[in-house]
């Protein structure tokens, strides 16, 4: 539908420079349109989001703090609307040496010359304190355009923005992109209130669900940081997102920590830290729990040492009687597998399959993959993590662990017959592109 009026119409440009919410309504229907359907506000969450993968945080600085002071102004005039003064387009291709801050401070002046503002921070002071008080001003009197989501998002991306720049001049460019999607993700989820308490390795959501909370970090972030050489900064940075620091399987797994990390020696560190927090956050100190981990690190006797602290477990003394075995002999290994299969056909009952999974927490299962793995047979765990546990990053770190790099056939057998067809099939470019990296392809 096509609108016409005498009046010849301004270009585009012009047009949504001036449209600056100056007044409490706009003054036709020109404007209205254009204050709807025009170019996105400064702070609108997805502006500001792709201002901070661009590493311009000087620029997400400057509008946050604009937004605080034109929030306040509006509140002190008894506005209703948010009055708000766009930045010119090629503020944002200024480098963080060259400051819009004089122009901002003209237009925020020119807006709001008959209101004290009482803001005692700085222009450029992101504290703390005041995105405190941006948070609090979302929903209040003074309205703006954008819906609960978008307002909950851009709460988000404040809170993220003052975080990162803490660290930032210790991070290469990869490395803050990660680091901005973890920290808006956590802050996001701790909004909504759903972290989830830890749960068993084979513990997953839909990877491919969409929704305002996801319940993983994206593959594109995941990505990035997988080139970064400021990994161990990232390593930190995402174990402290978690309570005292304690980092379970499910935890990496949303982060996919298993998936960007490079070294070998970083690897097997963390995957024990993983199993270790498993084994400890649990009341009645299953060794069953982290068996499978402990088994790949080829540390057979720290699954012994927790089999003798846990003195409630029904099969404590045969677990213990059994791993005081050389499992270098083929009579051991074969009874390991031989135990594997029978814990495997526990499970093979048909349409029943699914309920005892549930019922089960595909606990029984790991367990299984355990025996596999304790008997020298890899690519049997690796295979059930795959097919009975649904979960191929787990598949991976055990495969990065037993072959100590990137380079050996289990991996390689993930990636082409499982990771690159479930990339293809879901289409997820990042995900495809993580994978064809590691195949030199």
């Amino acid at each position: 539908r096509f609108l016409i009026r005498d009046a010849p119409t301004t270009l585009p440009v012009e047009s949504a420079k001036s449209v600056q919410l100056e007044t409490e309504r706009p003054d036709d229907i020109f404007q209205l349109i254009a204050q709807q359907n025009g170019p996105l506000w400064d702070y609108h969450p997805t502006m500001l989001a792709q201002c901070l993968l661009w590493d311009k945080i000087h620029l997400v600085r400057t509008i946050l703090v604009t937004l605080v002071r034109c929030l306040r102004g509006s509140d002190q005039m008894g506005r209703k609307q948010l009055v708000f003064a766009r930045l010119d387009p090629k503020d944002y291709y200024m480098t963080e040496g060259a400051k819009p801050t004089g122009e901002l401070h003209r237009k925020y002046d020119s807006l709001f010359d008959a209101a004290s503002t009482d803001i005692s921070e700085d222009f450029d002071d992101l504290s703390t304190n005041l995105i405190t008080d941006l948070v609090e001003r979302l929903d209040g009197d003074v309205a703006l355009p954008l819906s609960n989501s978008e307002k909950s998002m851009l709460a988000t991306i404040a809170q993220a923005t003052v975080e990162v720049d803490r660290q930032r001049r210790s991070l290469d460019l990869c490395g803050l992109r990660y680091l901005i999607s973890l920290r808006m993700y956590v802050n996001q989820n701790r909004r909504a209130g759903t972290r989830s308490s830890p749960t068993p390795a084979s513990s997953s959501q839909n990877p491919s669900a969409q929704t305002l909370h996801p319940s993983r970090l994206s593959f594109r972030s995941i990505v990035w940081a997988s080139h970064s050489e400021s990994q161990e900064v990232l390593l930190s940075a995402a174990t402290e997102c978690f309570p005292s620091g304690k980092m379970v399987w499910s935890d990496a797994k949303r982060l996919g920590v298993f998936l960007w990390l490079r070294s070998s020696e970083t690897i097997r560190s963390q995957l024990e830290v993983i199993a270790r927090n498993r084994f400890m956050a649990d009341e009645d100190r299953d060794p069953t729990s982290c068996s499978l981990l402990f088994f790949a690190l080829g540390k057979k006797k720290v699954v012994h040492g927790l089999w003798r602290q846990a003195p409630g477990h029904k099969e404590q003394q045969v677990m213990l009687k059994f791993l005081s075995n050389d499992f270098e002999q083929e009579r051991w290994k074969r009874a390991a597998l031989k135990n594997a299969y029978a814990l495997l056909a526990k499970q093979r009952f048909g349409w029943l399959t699914s309920y005892l999974r549930k019922a089960l927490g595909s606990l029984e299962i790991e367990y299984a993959a355990a025996f596999f793995m304790l008997g020298g047979c890899p690519k049997d765990a690796i295979n059930v993590c795959l097919r009975q546990v649904d979960d191929w990053q787990l598949a991976v770190a055990l495969a990065r662990t037993v072959e100590g790099g990137t380079d050996g056939p289990l991996l390689k057998w993930i990636l082409t017959e499982t990771v690159v067809p479930l990339a293809l099939a879901g289409g997820h470019r990042w995900l495809s592109t993580w994978a064809f990296w590691l195949l030199k392809r």
